[in-house]
């Protein structure tokens, strides 16, 4: 328990004043409305959001760059006349597509 308590001291303050906020709005001694009372749980669960937020987008990033690198790297592993072929017939279809693009010709 104390290791815990040691690794996790800023909720471990939320939540005592979490129970203290309680404590004194069921008993009377603030007149503070429910909001307030319970903001250090709202505290925690931006806190929470905001780590789960930041994880996926990490891991979305994470996911496109070996996507692209891996989709590079079956590109550059193939013959050079079979890459310049594709890209040849790649110009080749825009061109007919897009007649008056300047930058293909």
């Amino acid at each position: 328990m104390k290791k815990f308590i040691k690794e996790n001291i800023p909720i471990v303050i939320l939540l005592i004043f979490q129970i203290i906020f309680l404590v004194l709005k069921l008993t009377g001694v603030i007149n503070w409305i429910w909001y307030w009372v319970l903001s250090p749980s709202w505290t925690l669960v931006a806190i929470f959001i905001a780590v789960v937020l930041v994880g996926l987008t990490r891991c979305i990033i994470e996911a496109v760059k070996v996507y692209h690198k891996s989709k590079l790297y079956r590109v550059s592993k193939l013959p050079k006349p079979i890459v310049d072929g594709f890209i040849k017939g790649y110009l080749e279809n825009e061109l007919e597509n897009y007649p008056d693009r300047k930058d293909l010709n």
